[in-house]
């Protein structure tokens, strides 16, 4: 039987089907983010004594604990903790970390649309290599829902900060 034939004779609404773009942008497209992975611990902590007093500063990570998946970010501003966001996926069988990690950077992008941010950069320290690997690729890949998030975030944050800057 011919898909559209089917499609035609099942009970689902047409109107209510949702379309999934299978890539978040065009092969050679650049990426909205500055990426920096450290050659070593030593690195991010001098980096992070340098920078950490100044600006804001968002940290996220996903973790398995007690089976459970679950993500966080915390946003400090000038070295102040304003805000913190956790959220709980699920199992650890239905659920990988890399997802709890990428939804740590989705909570941070909302502690940074939330709280006024002065300056028109905001630094996200994430402790996954693969995460910020995935999110320069431009292939499908797993969880490519929520990188898309990520993006969709991502530009909106810039419109909200370049807004913001103008005002002040």
């Amino acid at each position: 039987m011919a898909l559209h034939t089917l499609a035609e004779s099942s009970l689902v609404k047409h109107t209510e089907v949702e379309t999934i773009t299978a890539m978040r942008a065009q092969p050679g497209s650049t990426s909205p983010h500055n990426y920096h992975i450290a050659n070593n611990k030593k690195e991010v902590i001098e980096w992070d004594k340098d920078n950490f007093q100044n600006g804001s500063m968002i940290y996220t990570d996903g973790s398995c604990y007690r089976n459970m998946v679950g993500a966080s970010a915390v946003l400090y501003q000038d070295g102040i903790k304003t805000n913190l966001l956790k959220f709980q996926l699920g199992t650890g069988g239905k659920h990988m970390v890399f997802e709890g990690e990428l939804v740590g950077i989705i909570l941070g992008m909302h502690l940074a649309m939330k709280h006024h941010i002065p300056q028109a950069r905001v630094n996200f320290s994430i402790d996954n290599q693969a995460t910020i690997k995935a999110m320069q690729n431009n292939a499908r890949q797993p969880t490519q829902y929520l990188i898309n998030e990520i993006h969709r975030a991502t530009e909106e944050l810039q419109n909200h900060l370049e807004k913001e800057q103008t005002q002040d």
